[in-house]
Formats: structure tokens, C-alpha cells, sequence
């Protein structure tokens, strides 16, 4: 998948190693995937929470209170991260 929006990901990087090393293998699963429906990113992210059409919510790994919020269109193979949200 195309994704679109990565520097939007700054917002988190250095927060500390464990969010690093997540935000790279999410970006490398993400950049890597071919999914054609919502059914195979469930399955590769059981966590992820669908908010409206198209939309998800990733929460980042072991810090529930950070997450990213990305559109994906499947057909076009396009992922568009829109925000990176803080609790």
C-alpha cells in the first residue's frame, strides 16, 4: 500500500525504543500489505477499531492512551494516516 501522511508520525517518534521499533514495523506492515478488504487488516491488526467508513483506529503498542487514526481505500491500495491522537 501507498501511504500517505507518514511524517504525521513525528509526532510520536522519540517518545521512547518501544514506540520506535512499533512505528517501524507498522510502517514496514503497512507499506508491505496488499489487503483487498477491511476483513485481512483485522486480521493482521485484531486491535484496530473501524471509527466510520474506511477509517481505523491503530492503537500503538502498549500505550493505550497514543493512537492513529488512518483511511484506507483497499481498491486503490492507499492508506492515509490523518492524525496521531493523544489521550
Amino acid at each position: 500500500m501507498r501511504l500517505i501522511g507518514i511524517k504525521k508520525l513525528n509526532a510520536i517518534k522519540g517518545v521512547n525504543d518501544e514506540i520506535d521499533t512499533w512505528i517501524s514495523a507498522w510502517v514496514a506492515e503497512i507499506i508491505h500489505a496488499s489487503w483487498k478488504g477491511d476483513m485481512e487488516l483485522i486480521d493482521a491488526f485484531p486491535r484496530v477499531e473501524l471509527v466510520d467508513n474506511f477509517s481505523y483506529i491503530f492503537p500503538v503498542f502498549n500505550h493505550d492512551h497514543i493512537s492513529i487514526k488512518v483511511t484506507f481505500c483497499f481498491n486503490g491500495g492507499i492508506a492515509v494516516i490523518h492524525e496521531v491522537i493523544s489521550k
